[in-house]
């Protein structure tokens, strides 16, 4: 938080003491202007700020340190507590977050750098706006996310008190977490849904998860049991390919594991693309033997268990120009 000699500051932000001191938990920083205060100090990318301890925060320079989010719950692949059988559930969330203090809005009029508050989505829909609490000490927030059984995708991210994202790396994070049930399951933990790339050909780091299910290495045999590997598709229609033998059998990769494991990670190389496309990646769990899996009752019966994610294909521009950059 900055700090403030003006008496009428304790009025906005009570949790501020007159006379230039920081915040309880040491969190300061610098750059709204108040009356008598110098003025905030621009920056960015190819402008820097002069001080060496001062840093960039949202095209302001900054003393209070860069604010550092973390999502301490649910971890990462995590099985997470539910309520299976209604639209939704409620999920248990904390976040923490060092070099920053969480406001209401309402009493941040001005924008002050290292304030603000912490937005919650869930599978890219916005769960909740925390805007009061320790942010140092950690806050638990329980909100509600859809009851569908399988993976699951919790973003945060700290945004200024008029909605402005900050734009420090360390501001964002992401969490993959399972409801899960008895089914074998498999997701996409990276990239996420909406993550975009250029137009050209190229090879995308795709890392897959399996809950109910062990990925092994491929073979010409057939592991018994819920054991397997996962195929990748382009731009298929799911699931109906999945279901359809000639279809499933025409997969463009493989992802599988050096050894038994519940995450594995490949290369899988997306085509080329049209401007303002979206290339779709899909992913299938299969035996060892590439025989599509369908569940212990066998092909017979078969029904696809896959997932997938759209990524949006954009055209990149230089840092400094009008328009979206990856």
């Amino acid at each position: 938080m900055p700090s403030f000699r003006a008496a009428c500051v304790v009025a906005i932000f009570p949790f501020l003491a007159c006379g230039g001191e920081s915040t309880a938990d040491g969190d300061s920083s610098s750059g709204s202007s108040t009356t008598g205060e110098p003025e905030p100090i621009p920056c960015a990318i190819d402008s820097p700020c002069a001080l060496p301890e001062q840093v960039c925060l949202v095209e302001q320079c900054s003393d209070g340190g860069i604010p550092t989010l973390k999502i301490e719950s649910p971890s990462n692949e995590e099985s997470a507590s539910w309520t299976p059988g209604g639209a939704t559930t409620q999920l248990s969330v904390t976040i923490q977050v060092d070099n920053f203090q969480i406001v209401d809005p309402a009493i941040d009029p001005t924008n002050v750098r290292g304030a603000g508050q912490v937005v919650l989505t869930i599978d890219g829909v916005v769960a909740t706006t925390i805007s009061e609490g320790n942010a140092k000490a950690g806050v638990t927030v329980t909100i509600p996310a859809d009851a569908t059984p399988g993976g699951h995708r919790l973003a945060a991210h700290l945004q200024l008190s008029d909605g402005t994202m900050y734009d420090n790396v360390e501001a964002s994070k992401r969490r993959f977490f399972w409801f899960a049930d008895s089914q074998p399951r498999v997701a996409i933990t990276n990239p996420w849904p909406g993550d975009s790339f250029s137009l050209g050909q190229q090879p995308v780091e795709v890392s897959v998860a399996t809950v109910n299910f062990q990925l092994a290495p491929a073979s010409v045999d057939s592991a018994p049991g819920a054991v397997g590997i996962v195929h990748t598709f382009i731009n298929s229609d799911f699931p109906t390919c999945g279901e359809d033998p000639d279809c499933a059998a025409d997969y463009t990769g493989v992802i599988a594991p050096p050894n038994n494991d519940t995450w594995a990670l490949a290369a899988v190389l997306i085509p080329k693309a049209a401007a303002d496309t979206s290339t779709i990646l899909i992913t299938q769990l299969a035996h060892t033997d590439h025989v599509p899996y369908c569940g212990e009752e066998g092909p017979a019966t078969c029904d696809a268990i896959w997932a997938s994610v759209e990524l949006p294909r954009i055209v990149p521009v230089e840092p400094g120009e009008s328009g979206e950059t990856e």
